[in-house]
């Protein structure tokens, strides 16, 4: 099967985030030659970098469902096309996983909390509600 063919491609970077556009050129007529015209944002590079993974924007995805099966990476300047297998995880599913983050507070409270110290500090401290807040134990 074919790769599917990109409409012209222009990257801009806003920030840390690189997005991409794809752009018609138009005709001058005063100056004789093209420019372009108009443009328009149809994803982003994951990463932060110029290089990388491209997120498709759903409106793309809607004119373009050629690009569903394909994972598009940009190296250099060109586009490398991996097809997606049927077990594969797709961008579209990467997307909607769900995020857990604990710090190392968090960690060191459910250690401390379930060992014989938190069993003495809880003993100690049954009454008081100040102490619920400053350890952020739930078990109080």
């Amino acid at each position: 099967m074919p790769n599917p063919k990109l409409p012209p491609i222009l990257i801009n970077k806003a920030g840390s985030v690189y997005y991409v556009y794809t752009y018609k050129n138009i005709w001058d007529r005063e100056l004789k030659r093209s420019k372009r015209g108009e443009s328009k944002k149809i994803g982003t590079i994951l990463g932060g970098q110029k290089e990388g993974k491209i997120r498709f924007d759903e409106a793309f995805l809607q004119e373009h469902p050629e690009f569903r099966n394909y994972q598009v990476e940009r190296k250099g300047k060109d586009y490398v096309f991996t097809p997606i297998s049927e077990e594969g995880i797709t961008l579209e599913q990467a997307r909607n996983i769900k995020k857990l983050h604990a710090g190392a507070t968090w960690a060191l409270d459910q250690i401390v909390a379930d060992s014989p110290v938190g069993e003495f500090v809880k003993e100690c401290f049954r009454g008081i509600r100040t102490i619920k807040r400053f350890f952020l134990w739930p078990t109080f």
